[in-house]
């Protein structure tokens, strides 16, 4: 069943704002939005009306402080009211009282607490760890900043400074979720990582592989590899009898890509049966890949958030 009076759009960098503004001119009841264009069009579109406005969500939070994004958000709370100083110019937009904030992240830290200083009113935390208490998981959240990030803070994050990131033991991980690692001198990598894929997808043919890498270029010289590698089985040495190594659509997904390769290969890998992507950690967030069988951590992560995420 269709809800027909729902209508969602999206607005983000690298689109046209042309034809943004022409869905924004028409009414859209979900927008999707990345911060910097949606401050964007807060500014300049006029005919941008979001008086209605009843639910703000910052989606993986933690992520979006992370990319820099502290000040547009800042800004973007800003125009749409301040939760502690609402002038009457402001509840005529949308009133703060009537307007529901929500703030998703995986880890929390002190960047994320002052998001929601800033953002929430009264907040109640929902989590997964029952071990501790709500007023210990937020016991941050009292404390009162009036600055997401310093100047420093956005030119030059300090990865040293005191944010309490969880420990490993926090992270929850699915009961049925089987977990394995293989020890390989660093020569042998991709002969053990070939031989993994291709025992996969002799043992079912239908199935989709993530295979995460660390860096760009490692992507593309991996995919290039993937797609053109070709066998012959037997003792067949003739060129006209080799086939395939994989038998299946490679694809790869990294953040040198223009957006619109990125959004082909993110359909592309979605709409096959049986697929590859190899891609960097801008695939571990934010993506809903549908009936992925195994994931491949060819290079490991620095931290235990980033092996949970992928």
């Amino acid at each position: 069943h269709r809800f027909h009076w729902l209508v969602p759009g999206y607005v983000m960098g690298g689109e046209s704002r042309s034809k943004e503004k022409a869905r924004l001119r028409k009414g859209i009841s979900i927008l999707i939005a990345t911060p910097g264009r949606l401050l964007d069009h807060l500014q300049h579109t006029s005919s941008f009306v979001y008086s209605n406005l009843r639910w703000i969500v910052f989606d993986e939070a933690d992520s979006i402080l992370e990319l820099g994004f502290g000040k547009a958000v800042e800004d973007i709370l800003g125009l749409l009211g301040s939760r502690n100083d609402a002038s009457d110019e402001n509840k005529s937009k949308t009133d703060p009282m009537q307007r529901q904030n929500l703030l998703l992240s995986a880890t929390l830290n002190e960047k994320v607490n002052r998001l929601a200083n800033i953002s929430l009113k009264n907040p109640v935390m929902i989590g997964l760890d029952e071990q501790k208490k709500p007023s210990e998981r937020s016991s941050a959240l009292g404390k009162k900043h009036t600055s997401l990030l310093s100047d420093d803070e956005e030119e030059i994050p300090d990865k040293h400074n005191n944010i309490a990131e969880p420990a490993v033991d926090d992270f929850k991980l699915p009961a049925q979720l089987v977990q394995r690692y293989v020890k390989v001198s660093c020569g042998s990598r991709l002969a053990v990582l070939l031989t993994i894929l291709k025992s996969q997808f002799e043992r079912q043919v239908s199935q989709k592989v993530v295979v995460f890498m660390s860096t760009c270029d490692a992507v593309d010289f991996h995919h290039t590899v993937l797609s053109q590698l070709e066998w012959s089985r037997g003792l067949a040495l003739d060129t006209d009898k080799k086939q395939k190594f994989l038998g299946c659509k490679v694809f790869r997904l990294h953040g040198n890509m223009d957006q619109e390769d990125r959004k082909k290969s993110y359909l592309g890998f979605s709409s096959e049966k049986s697929a590859i992507l190899v891609c960097t950690d801008v695939a571990a967030r934010g993506l809903d890949i549908p009936k992925v069988r195994c994931i491949i951590q060819y290079d490991s992560p620095g931290e235990a958030s980033e092996y949970v995420h992928r």
